[in-house]
């Protein structure tokens, strides 16, 4: 058994060849020709494929996937953001569903705030940002903060706006504070009536709107839901 192979950055490729496969090959130029169709064809396949994927202990690149506040706020900037892209979560959809107690609601009038939820057929457009190795576990550790104690970061396979696949994070909420067997508007009622720290909870939608719209992103959720909140009087 003879083994060839090449070096491409990230990963080494393997491509076991029979010595028997060679004997109707008389020279060297015409082996050395094989071996590159060979790797062409492997090279073709990945390209095809046009999956990234990232290890931090290979020193590949990190992508972080933003639906909400993340998106346009430029936090990205003090970790040295490679590229910032739009992107798509598949199977997935915004739901104001999550319950805020503190910065725009109470315990008594919670405000309904985004999360990002599993839908069959979904599809949650955002911004995936892309960070180089040494920058993982600052970004992981500032989002972590920043998202709170009931966030937690999953793996998710994202579509770029520029046709790549790439790997990468999203932070899901896992917490209690879920508004769970609520209509439209019996949401749309809770967001007129909340109020906290940081503000209403009508100003926390109008927030969540006019970034979508910088980011030229219509969300279907987030614009049922005006319809409802501006039929109800509340815009």
């Amino acid at each position: 058994m003879r083994i060839s192979y090449f070096v491409n950055i990230d990963q080494i490729y393997y491509f076991p060849v029979c010595s028997r496969c060679l004997r109707d090959y008389t020279n060297d130029t015409e082996v050395e020709a094989l071996f590159v169709s060979i790797i062409a064809s492997h090279l073709l396949a990945l390209m095809s494929a046009h999956v990234i994927s990232w290890d931090q202990s290979e020193g590949i690149a990190m992508w972080i996937f933003g639906y909400g506040s993340l998106m346009g706020d430029e936090w990205e900037a003090a970790f040295r953001c490679i590229r910032r892209e739009k992107a798509c979560l598949l199977h997935h959809e915004r739901a104001f569903t999550k319950a805020s107690t503190v910065n725009w609601g109470t315990k008594l009038h919670p405000a309904p705030t985004l999360q990002v939820v599993p839908r069959d057929g979904g599809v949650c457009h955002g911004v995936a940002f892309e960070f180089d190795a040494d920058s993982v576990d600052a970004v992981l550790a500032y989002l972590q903060e920043r998202e709170g104690k009931g966030f937690e970061r999953r793996e998710v396979v994202l579509k770029l706006e520029n046709g790549e696949t790439v790997k990468g994070d999203c932070f899901f909420y896992a917490g209690a504070n879920v508004l769970t067997d609520r209509n439209l508007d019996e949401i749309a009622d809770l967001v007129l009536t909340a109020s906290g720290k940081d503000g209403t909870g009508i100003e926390y939608v109008r927030a969540v709107k006019r970034e979508l719209d910088t980011m030229e992103i219509r969300d279907k959720a987030t614009e049922a839901l005006l319809k409802v909140m501006q039929r109800k009087g509340g815009l």
